[in-house]
């Protein structure tokens, strides 16, 4: 199972994500017309704390494609 975020106020660089359970970052990524950053992808949910201290956006999960 992966997890995606919206980094909602701020573009992907070092210190602006946290690192546990980090996969990967799709830069650019329009998502419905929404006005998001970029979308990280985590392997564990985040806590809430965590998604309120990295101001993101919880989008849902998925099943991985590998």
């Amino acid at each position: 199972m992966r997890y995606l975020y919206a980094m909602r106020l701020r573009p992907f660089s070092i210190g602006t994500y946290p690192k546990k359970g980090f996969v990967r970052a799709e830069i650019n990524v329009d998502v419905d017309g929404c006005n998001y950053h970029d979308l990280l992808i985590y392997d564990r949910r985040l806590k809430d704390e965590e998604v309120k201290e990295w101001e993101f956006e919880y989008l849902g999960e998925f099943e991985d494609e590998i």
